[in-house]
């Protein structure tokens, strides 16, 4: 198997995130391509539409558009191959970053990091490519009942070096930010804001809790969609929707809704006394953070976390859809400081043994050689991704429009952002 010394260019692997919102899947994303070799491997992203919020944390090489025109899977896969890529991963459904690799002749591993919607298929992604990594072993169960994929698991990774650097005051600054008393018992969430992530059983579980303890004080951390704007639009009315409910339920001064970012989420997480985790994930990145950090955390019995966390051991675990359960397992662990401090201490010798960043990155780098010596791929020589002036003859002579006006483009349009 081929191994990369400090005077070879190495291989370039091209991330294709979609940049809806920067949630677990992005940042996962972002945090592997920081952390892998960079004498074996060069990642650049790319990303279907812009979204600022998202893309300025990706590091290294960022595509840029200069057009605004869907383009034809055929033309992005030539660019592919100009630019010198040797392995395309997709983070998420969109077909597109597939469909260009498969035209250029160029491996493809897809990274699904949750449970399929209702009603959502994936049987037709394994048309495109039957790689398949997920974070996850109950996420790898379901994949091969469908008997489609060649699956791997890779646990995603927590960025231990940024939470030593954090700050062990943070704790009381949550609460001053937030203006909370010095003796709040502080109950979070982490979830942007969409159906799935389960936040009213958040919200109706911290009001069983404000009612049972006047010091309960809830802070949900999210963000809405940004792109593209139907979603951003259905995203707002959502969060508004939570905030009618906090209401309802007499707990909305309680509540402060705070914005949630790879700056702040240390901070956040030391500032919290217990998180709830009432959606089923993929994983649970949050969750991982969380214990990480040395917070007990009440989550569903369900998905990924059942992974990271052993029952009564380093976290507690409920039954989905049960805030009166989830109140209770809370409650418990605020007002026994000696369990929160045991569950705790658990939850942050299991992630720094099993889920680090490190870990992440070797077994994506054997995985990465491992597909690219099955396919006999060798390293291409360097060349930028994909040049502005290459992308505007083809416009200019009429490939581009020629394309947007096809069968194919119109059932996969795809605003491209090369630079």
């Amino acid at each position: 198997m081929k191994t990369f010394g400090r005077g070879d260019r190495g291989r370039t692997i091209c991330f294709f995130v979609c940049p809806h919102v920067l949630g677990g899947l992005e940042t996962l994303a972002f945090t592997l391509a920081q952390s892998l070799d960079p004498a074996r491997y060069r990642p650049v992203f790319l990303f279907p539409w812009s979204n600022p919020a998202v893309s300025r944390y990706a590091p290294g090489s960022i595509v840029v558009p200069p057009s605004r025109q869907p383009i034809h899977p055929r033309m992005l896969g030539r660019h592919l191959r100009s630019g010198g890529i040797d392995l395309v991963q997709s983070f998420g459904h969109l077909e597109t970053g597939a469909m260009a690799a498969r035209w250029a002749g160029i491996p493809h591993l897809w990274h699904l990091g949750g449970f399929p919607g209702k009603g959502e298929s994936v049987e037709g992604l394994a048309l495109l490519g039957r790689r398949l990594v997920v974070p996850s072993h109950p996420l790898r169960e379901h994949f091969e009942r469908l008997a489609c994929f060649d699956v791997s698991t890779i646990p995603a990774g927590v960025d231990l070096e940024n939470l030593e650097s954090s700050s062990c005051s943070d704790a009381a600054g949550l609460r001053q930010r937030l203006r909370f008393p010095e003796e709040a018992w502080v109950v979070g969430m982490v979830g942007n804001f969409y159906l799935a992530k389960q936040h009213p059983d958040f919200l109706k579980a911290g009001a069983l809790l404000c009612r049972a303890d006047s010091r309960v004080r809830l802070v949900l951390a999210g963000r809405c969609f940004e792109a593209p704007a139907s979603l951003r639009q259905e995203s707002q009315r959502y969060r508004e929707s939570l905030i009618r409910l906090a209401a309802r339920l007499g707990v909305r001064e309680r509540l402060r809704i705070v914005s949630f970012t790879p700056q702040n989420r240390w901070r956040f997480f030391r500032g919290i006394d217990v998180l709830l985790a009432p959606s089923v994930e993929g994983f649970g990145l949050a969750t991982a953070e969380a214990m990480a950090a040395g917070r007990p955390v009440v989550s569903v019995n369900r998905g990924g976390v059942c992974d990271l966390i052993e029952d009564n051991i380093s976290g507690r675990w409920v039954p989905l859809r049960n805030p009166r359960r989830m109140a209770e397992a809370a409650l418990e662990i605020l007002e026994n400081r000696a369990l929160a401090r045991r569950l705790g201490a658990a939850a942050s010798r299991r992630i720094r043994c099993r889920f680090t960043v490190s870990l992440q990155a070797k077994r994506y780098q054997a995985l990465y050689d491992r597909i690219l010596e099955d396919n006999g791929a060798g390293s291409h020589p360097t060349a930028p991704f994909a040049s502005a002036a290459t992308f505007l003859e083809d416009k200019r002579n009429g490939s581009v429009r020629r394309n947007a006006a096809s069968k194919d483009s119109q059932r996969f349009p795809l605003k491209v952002e090369i630079g």
